[in-house]
């Protein structure tokens, strides 16, 4: 914990929307329950990881035997690989539009934008010279990171990454 102060355009933002957009937004699951620390608390981290409420941890759940994303990835997709929601992610990214992102923000109100720039899965939202030693093609062709950045600074609103 810090003692300094915020900044007062944070303090004066009032809403902001943080962005989290992976390859896990494809099958777009996750069960619906208590929260994650509450089932923590209650039965356990296994427990509280198994039942996750985050979409975006859809690959770790699938590895836990008996969790709910694995029953639903079972029975929606049978035994195909969270890999093959990577590549149809990142096809994907051919038709996305940052500015319609970011006109959406902006009519919604938000004076910021952070954007999950990679995931647990390691994908990454930017072409890279560093690929991912252990996954072919885990990245972007786009610089998803830098035009959602251009977009929302050219509508005023400041751009933030995590």
């Amino acid at each position: 914990m810090t003692d300094r102060a915020l900044p007062a355009w944070f303090d004066d933002a009032k809403l902001g929307i943080f962005v989290h957009w992976t390859a896990a937004a494809v099958p777009a699951f996750a069960p619906v329950g208590p929260s994650p620390f509450e089932l923590a608390a209650e039965q356990g981290q296994e427990a509280a990881f198994a039942q996750s409420p985050y979409v975006e941890w859809y690959q770790n759940s699938l590895a836990i035997e008996g969790s709910p994303v694995q029953r639903y990835h079972a029975a929606t997709y049978g035994d195909l690989p969270y890999d093959a929601f990577v590549r149809e992610f990142l096809d994907g990214h051919r038709g996305w539009s940052p500015h319609a992102w970011a006109d959406l923000f902006q009519q919604a109100g938000a004076k910021y934008v952070v954007l999950v720039t990679k995931h647990h899965d390691g994908v990454l939202l930017w072409p890279s010279a560093h690929r991912n030693p252990h996954k072919h093609g885990w990245q972007s062709d786009r610089d998803v990171v830098g035009e959602l950045a251009a977009a929302v600074r050219d509508r005023n609103m400041r751009f933030g990454t995590y």
